[in-house]
Formats: structure tokens, C-alpha cells, sequence
């Protein structure tokens, strides 16, 4: 909501009241690309940022990635900056991220400090207090036998990395119908039953009316459907 309260042509100011969320732990989005972190920032749960918040990352090797980076204490995350073939920025260690972001990450000592800061940030937080890692996974990932039993295979290591107080939400992703991939959906859905600090649901964005980052109305209960279950704090309340 917004109600202008300097009406002044060409300077008008508005107060603007947005709707702010809490939960209970960290929520740490881990990809596969920047709509978790988006969704978090919209509801105003999002106070800080996090190395994998705004990168774009392959969907089947997705959690293998962030394995890697909490397994070696994220010494290689921006090592070694380059191009890859489509001209975005990577890590030579690591060519299924992507760095959309962050456009002078080679030249640029001060973004290079910026997101070792962010990596700093998340493993001091992790070691400190218990995390729900948001994670989704676009449908059209689920093409094949093989993607699912790489990526429950890369979901099963990453459980047992993190710390038993620690959680994986995962949200499948889907652009306009359930019908998309349906039965390997539901196989790596049903695949997923047995991991109890797993919590997996569907969702549809509705990318032909809402756009890549779909209804903003519908994210409350989108984390909800993934066992976060947000509670509702005093807006946020600004002018602008």
C-alpha cells in the first residue's frame, strides 16, 4: 500500500506500508536462482545478503554446488573469476554458477570483497544458529530418470553436511500447469518422503500473467506449503 502525501507535481512522496514476516530460524536461500531470495526480500524476511541469494545456477548440480562451498569453507567461490561461452562471470572451479549479478566481478576488487563478506556472513550465522534452506527446483529440470537420481542424490549429501537443527525446503517450480514433467515430479517428490528435516511442494508461478517472479499475494503461502511457517510482524513503513 502507498498514499501520497506530497502531492507536488514531479516530487511527490508517498508512505508506502508493505507487509513484513518473521520466522523462527535463518532462512538461507541455496538457489537454483534468485526468485527464493526475491520471494524472501518481498515479504521483508530478507535483512541480509547471502552468497548464493542472486546467482544462477544449474538446477541438477544446484545443491552438489553449495556442498562444495560449505565442505571447503568457500575458498573457492569467486577464485579465479572468468567468462564462460554466453559471456557471464564465473568461478573456474565451479562452471554451473553464474554471477548475473555482479557484472565487474573481475576487475573489481570491491566486489570481490563484497561477496567474500556475504560467504563470510552465511558460515558465521550457520555456525551459530539453526538454519531452513530454501531451495526450487524448475520442473522442466526433472526431464529425466537421471537428473532425479542426481539430484537426490546431491539432496541426501547435503543432509548429511548440515547440522541436525538444520532443514531443506524445497519448492518444484513450475511455469504455467502441474503437468509439466508430472510423473518425475511426483517421483522425486515420493523419493523425498523419507528425508524427515525435508519439507517439498509445488508451486506454479504463472509466468504468462505474473512474469518471471509470479504473485507476489501468493508467497506467504508458498513458504507456508514448504513448512515455513511464517507469522506476520509490524510493517515495514517508509517514505519514498
Amino acid at each position: 500500500m502507498k498514499i501520497r502525501i506530497v502531492p507536488i507535481p514531479n516530487h511527490s512522496r508517498y508512505l508506502h506500508i508493505e507487509p513484513k514476516y518473521g520466522y523462527g530460524k535463518i532462512i538461507v536461500p541455496v538457489g537454483c536462482d534468485c526468485h527464493p531470495a526475491y520471494v524472501l526480500e518481498k515479504l521483508n524476511i530478507r535483512i541480509q545478503s547471502l552468497p548464493f541469494d542472486w546467482l544462477d545456477i544449474d538446477p541438477v548440480n544446484c545443491l552438489s554446488y553449495v556442498n562444495q562451498n560449505f565442505a571447503n569453507k568457500f575458498e573457492k567461490f569467486i577464485a579465479d573469476p572468468t567468462r564462460n561461452e554466453k559471456g557471464n562471470i564465473i568461478s573456474r572451479a565451479y562452471p554451473s554458477a553464474e554471477f548475473l549479478h555482479e557484472k565487474d566481478l573481475i576487475e573489481s576488487l570491491a566486489d570481490q570483497q563484497k561477496m567474500q563478506r556475504r560467504a563470510l556472513r552465511l558460515m558465521d550465522l550457520y555456525g551459530k544458529e539453526p538454519c531452513a534452506f530454501m531451495h526450487n527446483i524448475p520442473s522442466r529440470a526433472l526431464s529425466s530418470i537421471g537428473n532425479i537420481e542426481q539430484i537426490s542424490d546431491h539432496i541426501q549429501r547435503f543432509m548429511d553436511l548440515i547440522k541436525p537443527s538444520d532443514t531443506l525446503h524445497i519448492y518444484i517450480r513450475y511455469d504455467e500447469s502441474l503437468e509439466e514433467n508430472r510423473s518425475h515430479c511426483e517421483l522425486l517428490k515420493s523419493k523425498l518422503e523419507e528425508y524427515p528435516r525435508v519439507v517439498v511442494a509445488d508451486h506454479i508461478r504463472h509466468k504468462g500473467r505474473s512474469g518471471i517472479w509470479g504473485d507476489p499475494e501468493q508467497y506467504p503461502d508458498l513458504l507456508r506449503s514448504i513448512g515455513i511457517e511464517i507469522h506476520r510482524k509490524f510493517p515495514k513503513v517508509f517514505v519514498k
